[in-house]
């Protein structure tokens, strides 16, 4: 009777240490597959990515084509035309600064160029010609001696060619931008004549 007992619990015995066994190595097969399931799916990003590309070299910029703007020097109708080349936007600095190296006046501003739709203002500075005089390194063409023909020169020059630059005249009258002078802030004073810096410049007939 007890050997039968014991043959018993022997069996049940075995029995638990099978199915312990079994489990255990449900398990490790488990962690296995997942463990190599992950390292494929890596392996398949790793090929699926593709190699990083040499860095493209950026494109040049196009460099922006020469255009030409006219000055126009001299007074009422007798204004001598003569072409500049300039790129990107045209300014009305440009123009003056064109002016003075065409003509050899000087041309110092004392503040920027205002523009706006009351007009353009330009306020020369006491180093420029129209407070200091005759400029001794005039070039020959535009030749002055006097000094209120040489302020309404240049005010007549720098006001028309503003004008005829910057109004289109199939889409209004160029002599409809007002163009206001002024010294230091103020009236320009030459000889007997003040010009009233609050009042846009005429160019007279």
């Amino acid at each position: 009777m007890k050997a039968t007992l014991t043959r018993r619990l022997l069996a049940l015995a075995l029995s638990v240490a099978a199915l312990l066994t079994l489990a255990g190595c449900g398990t490790q097969e488990d962690t296995t597959s997942t463990s190599t399931s992950s390292q494929v799916q890596e392996t398949s990003s790793t090929l699926s990515q593709p190699e990083s590309s040499q860095a493209e070299e950026p494109e040049e910029e196009p460099v922006p084509a020469a255009q030409t703007a006219t000055l126009y020097i001299g007074t009422e109708n007798n204004f001598q035309s003569v072409e500049v080349s300039y790129t990107g936007t045209l300014t009305p600095a440009f123009l003056v600064n064109a002016i003075a190296q065409e003509t050899g006046w000087n041309l110092d501003l004392a503040d920027e160029i205002t523009q706006g739709k009351g007009g353009m203002t330009v306020d020369f500075a006491s180093t420029s010609s129209i407070a200091t005089g005759l400029p001794e390194n005039q070039k020959d063409a535009y030749r002055i001696s006097d000094q209120g023909q040489l302020v309404e020169t240049i005010l007549d020059s720098i006001a028309y060619t503003f004008q005829q630059n910057f109004v289109d005249p199939q889409l209004g009258d160029p002599s409809s931008l007002d163009v206001y002078f002024s010294l230091n802030g103020g009236d320009i004073a030459v000889n007997d004549i003040t010009l009233d810096f609050t009042q846009p410049y005429e160019i007279q007939d």
